[in-house]
């Protein structure tokens, strides 16, 4: 990884910049954080979420993160279509108290449902870079001034 990082610090800074920069700054950066820098390289368009902003995420979130959710269902309520379920963003989810869009991990609100078929908002940390910004008015279920109380 340490030559990933060095390679990549050697693309954005010119090449007057000596080894011996690149080499403190790459020590500097973690692994994450040279994940997300490549990901906004490589994807230009990805749009920074900020707290209250609504997204969708593919669906084996649900899976990843162990939650007792039936598919067919949250489809069936509006909060899942075309392999993407939806949700919320919170925060950063970091200890600090300074919001910082380019984090590599966001706390949300995921929309599902409980053992009763009511929807619930699940807090729960996804990787920012699964997190696609939309509209509300793309959530099928707020369609009809829907909206979701409950959390856990």
């Amino acid at each position: 990884m340490e030559h990933i990082k060095k390679a990549l610090l050697k693309s954005l800074f010119k090449e007057s910049i000596k080894d011996s920069i690149i080499d403190v700054v790459a020590s500097c950066i973690s692994d994450y954080e040279t994940e997300n820098i490549a990901f906004y390289i490589t994807n230009p368009d990805f749009e920074l979420l900020h707290p209250g902003d609504y997204f969708k995420t593919k669906c084996n979130i649900l899976e990843y993160n162990n939650l007792p959710v039936n598919l067919d269902t949250l489809i069936d309520l509006n909060l899942s279509e075309n392999g993407f379920v939806y949700g919320q963003v919170i925060s950063a989810d970091s200890y600090s108290n300074t919001f910082n869009p380019y984090y590599y991990k966001m706390k949300c609100n995921l929309f599902i449902h409980d053992d009763n078929l009511k929807v619930i908002k699940k807090q729960i940390p996804i990787d920012t870079h699964k997190l696609i910004k939309i509209n509300k008015s793309e959530i099928k279920y707020f369609e009809y001034g829907q909206d979701i109380t409950s959390t856990t």
